[in-house]
């Protein structure tokens, strides 16, 4: 009995943990972690807490799926300087989100990429964003920048973000490229979008071009 009493109570202690170690999986929302930049304010990068495996399988935008065998990566400032990152062809990437008491609200997305990506909210395929193939010659590539995408993340619920990625190539046969290959995702309040650096400048400087046209 005396030995049965030991490994329950070093159980229990380590148990806490162990549960401590599987939530810190679980990239959590909060206005604490947003930033300022030159561009918007409060808005909240999604660059840690990321899988990833090379390849194609579309079970891999699935919730349920085990990726403990996935390679860990923190996916900004930038796909340059990832050697784990293939080059060309296919990536998937998977990130479990959740929020807190200050993001209970509605939530956009910006996306900042260099590829062609498809984007999955717990499986669903919630946007496109150019178009992903296997076969280089038929990938396009297209960036959204600074246009707001719709987030519908269910507040204080864990949910599986996964985006299925072609990365572009660092050279075309013909031109060269000098873009740096990326791909940033950021998360922030619809009211907060509303009123940040793109959405104040570009709604009138796109009335003023559009009078300019007209006239």
């Amino acid at each position: 009995k005396h030995w049965i009493m030991k490994y329950l109570f070093i159980f229990f202690l380590v148990l806490p943990t162990f549960v401590l170690g599987q939530n810190s999986n679980v990239f959590k929302l909060s206005k604490k972690l947003a930033r300022t930049t030159k561009f918007a304010s409060g808005w909240i990068a999604l660059d840690s807490g990321w899988k990833f495996k090379a390849g194609d399988n579309p079970d891999w935008a699935k919730p349920g799926l085990n990726d403990s065998s996935w390679q860990s990566i923190n996916i900004f400032p930038g796909l340059n300087g990832l050697s784990q990152i293939p080059k060309s062809g296919i990536t998937w990437f998977r990130l479990r989100l959740t929020t807190d008491s200050t993001m209970n609200r509605q939530l956009v997305m910006r996306i900042y990429q260099t590829g062609a990506s498809e984007v999955y909210l717990e499986g669903k395929l919630i946007h496109r964003f150019g178009i992903v193939s296997a076969n280089r010659d038929s990938v396009k590539y297209y960036s959204p920048n600074s246009k707001l995408l719709s987030f519908p993340l269910v507040h204080d619920t864990e949910q599986l973000l996964a985006i299925r990625f072609a990365n572009l190539p660092e050279r075309y046969p013909i031109y060269s490229n000098g873009f740096k290959s990326n791909l940033e995702p950021w998360i922030t309040t619809l009211d907060n979008a509303d009123d940040d650096y793109f959405v104040r400048y570009y709604r009138p400087y796109n009335t003023r071009i559009h009078i300019d046209i007209g006239v």
